[in-house]
């Protein structure tokens, strides 16, 4: 129960990684066995933060509205190359491996 609701209530990456050694697993197991979050939900912290600090728009209520992949692709395409490795290394930090 304490692992779903940590993953609903969007707690980072040390909290999940404590209650995951407070419950014997590794943060792989715990996110496997006990993240109940849609596709759409694992999906909107990206999204919010390509809303709110790469195009400046604020969000609606609790979430973002999802950008159109095109748009988002060619938002990107106009970021530095030193942004876009940024922005890269920054998304790729947020993936973790699901076993």
């Amino acid at each position: 129960m304490w692992a779903t609701w940590g993953a609903e209530m969007g707690l980072n990456e040390q909290q999940m990684m404590a209650l995951a050694y407070a419950m014997g697993h590794s943060i792989q197991t715990l996110r496997r066995v006990y993240e109940r979050l849609t596709p759409e939900e694992k999906r909107q912290p990206i999204d919010q933060v390509i809303n709110e600090v790469i195009l400046g728009q604020e969000a609606e209520g609790s979430a973002a509205a999802a950008m159109p992949l095109e748009q988002a692709m060619a938002v990107f395409r106009q970021l530095s190359l030193q942004d876009q490795l940024l922005l890269k290394n920054w998304l790729d930090s947020l993936d973790s491996p699901m076993d």
